[in-house]
């Protein structure tokens, strides 16, 4: 009988080192010796999340990576697969995470591009929250990390393609001047003698004394623009477009001429090179045909589709060497293809390089985008939400 009692007495004094078990007695209640001389006293309080260290504010391409420090309190471990939702532009994507250190959590994401949802935001990435689906955070006795962390503001962050040459932003208002010494920045109403592009720093000015008017507000969801109507802005030296690129603008139309100039070429000795629309149109100047001048003589365009209503409304028309597209429609390739010669330097934006009347762009650009690499249908849809998304033109699939 006292061997029995003795075990029963080892036994509790053995688990006592865990208060849990112990009725609410204190170890010295169960055991000779205290609690501060046992082998183990797991921690039984959740540890907390106490800071979350991002990388600093760039504009990155794809390829590159960033990493996200989660500080905690405590020692912890992850358990599962345990991410951080990252939103690049319009999707959802996952930083994967790994303990880096006894109380550290590193979360890591590289940007990609040559995938199916390509990774573009010139607005700043933003913080999801944590995706604890399939894991979680744990200190060494099981118990789950409080994570309930306000989560920081990384849209300093940025990511674009690699090949983004040039953009006209009229939505930035630190691009745009009214001065011709570059140095007085416009304000709503100004005449606009420089327009800074923004990728590769050349400032386009206004010749003479037409210029283009700036609206802070005039572009759809109250975004700039600039109204050309004769006026135009230009390039010193021009700018280049090769054999690959992809050309977006944001505009609207407010009379048809008989050829619409978004930019003239100054290379090749050949008139009325350049992008913009105009030509016949088929049911007159309400729209119902789309036309692209990628070369053009004595006025007419030689490359014309008639598929696409082009409506005088807010929209984007993107250019490659092979497609046309309109409000993330895709036209077939031109029937009576005859291709721009390229390389070719484009100098004027707004109006047709030789200055022949006919072919004034009479209406308003938002914003000019100029990559130099054919982008992939996924790629330019990336873009296309961007654009959505600002102007609140309400592309499907964003």
């Amino acid at each position: 009988m006292d061997k029995i009692i003795l075990i029963s007495l080892f036994t509790i004094c053995f688990c006592s080192c865990n208060p849990l078990i112990n009725k609410n007695k204190t170890d010295d209640e169960y055991c000779a010796h205290p609690s501060s001389e046992c082998s183990v006293n797991p921690v039984q309080e959740a540890p907390n999340l106490m800071s979350i260290l991002s990388p600093p504010g760039a504009t990155h391409i794809s390829g590159d990576s960033i990493n996200f420090d989660l500080n905690f309190d405590t020692e912890v471990v992850i358990i599962g697969s345990f991410s951080l939702s990252l939103k690049i532009g319009s999707v959802v994507k996952e930083a994967s995470c790994v303990k880096f250190s006894m109380k550290q959590i590193r979360c890591s994401y590289t940007f990609q591009e040559d995938n199916l949802k390509p990774d573009f935001d010139l607005d700043g990435i933003e913080f999801v929250g944590f995706n604890t689906s399939s894991g979680n955070v744990e200190n060494v006795a099981g118990i789950k990390a409080d994570i309930n962390l306000t989560l920081p503001d990384i849209t300093n962050i940025k990511v674009h393609f690699a090949n983004f040459d040039n953009w006209l932003d009229a939505n930035d208002q630190s691009t745009l001047f009214s001065d011709a010494a570059c140095s007085v920045t416009a304000v709503d109403g100004d005449n606009i003698s420089c327009w800074v592009d923004k990728k590769s720093g050349i400032i386009a000015k206004s010749v003479g004394s037409l210029k283009p008017l700036y609206s802070s507000s005039g572009a759809p969801n109250s975004k700039g623009t600039l109204y050309f109507n004769i006026d135009h802005v230009e390039y010193p030296s021009g700018i280049t477009i090769g054999t690959n690129y992809t050309l977006f603008v944001v505009y609207n139309v407010v009379t048809f001429q008989t050829l619409n100039y978004f930019i003239g070429s100054v290379s090749g000795g050949t008139a009325g090179i350049g992008f913009g629309f105009g030509g016949t149109w088929i049911g007159g100047p309400a729209g119902d045909g789309l036309f692209t001048i990628t070369k053009a003589n004595a006025g007419s365009a030689l490359n014309t589709i008639s598929s696409t209503t082009e409506p005088s409304n807010w929209s984007t028309a993107t250019y490659t060497p092979l497609q046309i597209f309109s409000n993330e429609i895709e036209a077939l390739p031109y029937s009576s293809n005859q291709p721009l010669d390229l390389p070719q330097t484009f100098k004027r934006v707004g109006r047709r390089e030789d200055g022949n009347a006919c072919c004034n762009h009479n209406g308003n650009i938002a914003e000019i985008m100029i990559f130099s690499q054919t982008l992939t249908i996924d790629e330019r849809k990336s873009v296309w939400c961007y654009i959505s998304d600002k102007y609140n033109l309400g592309y499907t699939g964003c």
